[in-house]
């Protein structure tokens, strides 16, 4: 009977330690698969279509407007890239609208510094469409100080349109609201409060489990005295690993925190730029 109580902890130990470390597995359908597949191959069929027309009656801007667009869609940002580039433009006589889908390719394909070297060269870029481009380049390089500073260029040149088309984006900037990893470590000297912090309620739930599970059953063991120093100590050792574990999960899941935070609005921000441009 005096065993029980740790023995008990011990089953709870051991099952929160599963629950924990459980995978979730996401099951795509086939019929999903399917479609994506179907979708994409009309899409390549649509753009061979597209590079035929232009073979036969090449120069056609509407055309080759048509072509890029269906090539960001699919997602062949660079061979987007190598098509314009092999119509051999001059950098001064190219129109607007190409340019601007050329522009956006070169976005997506997240090469700054080649977007750099365009546009001293390739590009060449008057207001507001230069101050544009430099808001872009600061987003993705998230230079955030910057980004608003060439936001509020829009009101000086009076292009009311293109402001608010990118209040959204810097609304989100305003709300990246980061974690310090010091902060997440210091919080989790109470046990789960850390994980709790970075958005990680299900593992700050487990985390206490364990940390309380383990200490109950030191506790329990201390009390038999003699016949329990051994257990008692073992599963004290095993305590203080579990409060120095959540510690650095408190740290690291605010390191991981920020991460998913830059991510999603990464992926915001590519979604914007296939519209913007």
């Amino acid at each position: 009977m005096n065993f029980r109580l740790p023995f008990l902890t011990v089953a709870l130990i051991l099952w929160v330690s599963g629950s924990l470390v459980a995978q979730r597995v996401e099951i795509q359908g086939g019929v999903d698969s399917a479609y994506s597949e179907a979708a994409a191959a009309q899409l390549n069929h649509a753009i061979e279509e597209y590079q035929l027309m232009d073979q036969m009656t090449p120069g056609k801007t509407d055309l080759r407007l048509n072509m890029l667009s269906l090539l960001v869609k699919a997602k062949r940002y660079e061979d987007g890239i190598h098509i314009y580039e092999k119509w051999g433009y001059h950098p001064t006589n190219v129109p607007v609208e190409l340019r601007r889908k050329y522009v956006g390719l070169c976005f997506l394909t997240h090469d700054l510094d080649g977007m750099r070297r365009k546009l001293g060269g390739d590009l060449v870029l008057k207001e507001p469409e230069r101050t544009q481009v430099a808001l872009h380049l600061a987003l993705y390089n998230k230079e955030w100080s910057l980004a608003r500073n060439l936001y509020e260029r829009f009101e000086v040149q009076h292009v009311p349109k293109t402001r608010e088309a990118y209040r959204p984006v810097m609304s989100a900037v305003e709300h990246l609201h980061y974690h310090h990893p010091i902060v997440g470590g210091l919080l989790s000297i109470v046990p789960g409060l850390g994980l709790a912090y970075n958005r990680r309620p299900g593992p700050a739930v487990a985390m206490v489990a364990m940390i309380g599970a383990s200490g109950l059953a030191t506790w329990g063991f201390a009390r038999q005295g003699e016949k329990g120093a051994m257990p008692a100590k073992i599963f004290g050792g095993l305590t203080l690993s579990l409060c120095a574990v959540n510690i650095g999960a408190g740290a690291i899941t605010s390191k991981k925190y920020n991460n998913d935070l830059e991510r999603r609005f990464m992926q915001n921000l590519d979604w914007f730029t296939a519209r913007q441009f």
